[in-house]
């Protein structure tokens, strides 16, 4: 059965923000969360200063929309969005940090200007350099105070399509009111708890080293691309539901103000109109289950899975801002040094395959009522989840016992090594192939096949739909 489209999901959910968000933007202002501008003010004309309008400063708002898969994060487990109580309750726990920088790279600007120094907000519209942190606040994120001003400020989940609320004491970003036509982009990134190194702000991009281990979660991406939702809105294209809101007041602005905003982009001339960047976060790692199938024919015959990991390049560089967008994401190597993950419960943690006596959890053995069925329809076993580097170097790593005369005899320990290099096909919706490897953003189910202690072989069922594909090791084929 084909699974629900993001596009149909963020739709449902769309519509149902969609009435109350004047009125919740009306009380983050009460609250003092926001200072939020809601695009009902008389506009300021900056070349007629003595004509009618709002001359108070201009807020920054940004707007996060769902990615596409469910999250998984350390001692949170796999989120759905559609299961907003779950949802909400350990995604808004979550700390974003977000970037905005001048689009057109004027007077030499490079990404290690700071907002510090920028006064006029020129180059430098977002960052943490303005920001205090807590002790606490460092623990959790693993990074000094120091080094939090490195960082792009940091940011809290407030819903699909909802505006940001800003976590730190520091600085509320505003425009530039005499800069009506400067032009920025704006990141946003998410790193979970995983290991990172220190903040690198380059002439054109700003990374660090990091470092996973298969629960956490990494997620970037720039604002949408103003030009092109004008251009789909002029040519009557359909855009996704997302930003229905922002093409219907393109839509209704005159041409000559859409043709200014292909130039002037994200800005204090963008804001008066009540356009704001919308960022569509994006996952960087694959999201990979893994089931074990018994095979055998003889139900006496039990093979013991003690251990299961992928091996795969963990170490690379995340890009969280760039020159040019389409650069921000993960990279790692792959000539790397790989690691060994391990598998992960669905609360994030590394799954216990063995009790404290060393004896396994998981017996794998066919029942007497389940021997004529095919090996695909037989009970499972979980064998866990894993959030994985995008490659095309991975092994699945299998460490077995099996007792040949029941349990008073010496078992066969073998640790199986299976390559998943080019086991994995990946494909658009159209079907075309696109590359090999597991790649950041979508999902993957392996299915193992466990008929004894003998070699098993990999067969692999090409991708078909979105979700990546299936991967089947050691099914007999006809």
């Amino acid at each position: 059965m084909q699974r629900q489209t993001y596009r149909n999901k963020i739709h449902k959910r769309k519509y149902r923000h969609a009435p109350v968000l004047l009125l919740w933007c009306m009380l983050l202002l009460g609250a003092g969360c926001g200072n939020l501008y809601t695009g009902e003010e008389p506009l300021y004309d900056p070349n007629n200063p003595g004509g009618q309008g709002d001359q108070t400063q201009l807020p920054v708002m940004v707007a996060f929309s769902d990615p596409i898969y469910n999250v998984l994060t350390r001692g949170s487990g796999v989120l759905d969005p559609e299961d907003e109580e779950s949802f909400n309750k350990h995604i808004y726990d979550g700390t974003f940090f977000v970037y905005a920088f001048r689009r057109d790279n004027p007077n030499g600007m490079t990404y290690a200007h700071r907002r510090a120094e920028d006064t006029d907000r020129r180059y430098c519209l977002i960052d943490g350099s303005l920001d205090g942190i807590t002790d606490e606040e460092c623990a959790a994120l693993g990074i000094t105070a120091e080094q939090s001003k490195e960082h792009g400020k940091r940011a809290a989940y407030a819903g699909n399509g909802s505006f940001v609320n800003w976590k730190s004491s520091g600085y509320i970003p505003y425009y530039n009111l005499q800069e009506e036509f400067d032009a920025f982009n704006f990141f946003a990134y998410y790193y979970d708890n995983a290991k990172i190194g220190e903040v690198k702000r380059e002439a054109d991009r700003i990374c660090f080293d990091v470092t996973v281990d298969g629960s956490q979660d990494l997620m970037c991406a720039s604002a949408a691309d103003l030009k092109t939702l004008i251009e789909d809105v002029e040519n009557g294209r359909e855009v996704a539901a997302d930003y229905s809101e922002q093409a219907a007041r393109l839509k209704q602005l005159p041409a000559d103000e859409r043709q200014l905003m292909r130039s002037c982009y994200y800005g204090t001339y963008t804001a008066r109109r009540n356009i704001w960047p919308i960022i569509r976060m994006k996952h960087q790692l694959s999201y990979v289950k893994l089931k074990f199938y018994p095979a055998s024919q003889n139900p006496k015959e039990v093979v013991y899975i003690t251990g299961v990991w992928i091996e795969c390049v963990n170490k690379g560089v995340f890009t969280v801002a760039s020159s040019d967008p389409a650069k921000v994401g993960v990279y790692f190597p792959a000539d790397g040094e790989p690691g060994k993950l391990p598998s992960r419960d669905t609360e994030g943690n590394e799954k216990p395959w063995t009790d404290e006596n060393g004896k396994s959890l998981y017996p794998i053995q066919v029942k007497e009522e389940d021997v004529d069925k095919d090996v695909s329809r037989r009970p499972a076993t979980d064998g866990g989840v894993f959030l994985l580097p995008p490659g095309n170097n991975a092994k699945l790593l299998i460490s077995t016992e099996y007792y040949p005369n029941e349990t008073e005899s010496e078992p066969y320990i073998t640790t199986f090594s299976y390559d998943l290099k080019d086991a994995v096909h990946n494909k658009d919706e159209n079907g075309a192939y696109l590359s090999s490897g597991f790649m950041g953003g979508r999902e993957y189910s392996i299915s193992a096949y466990i008929y004894g202690p003998q070699e098993i072989k990999l067969n692999v069922q090409a991708a078909s739909w979105i979700n990546g594909g299936d991967i089947e090791i050691g099914e007999e084929k006809e």
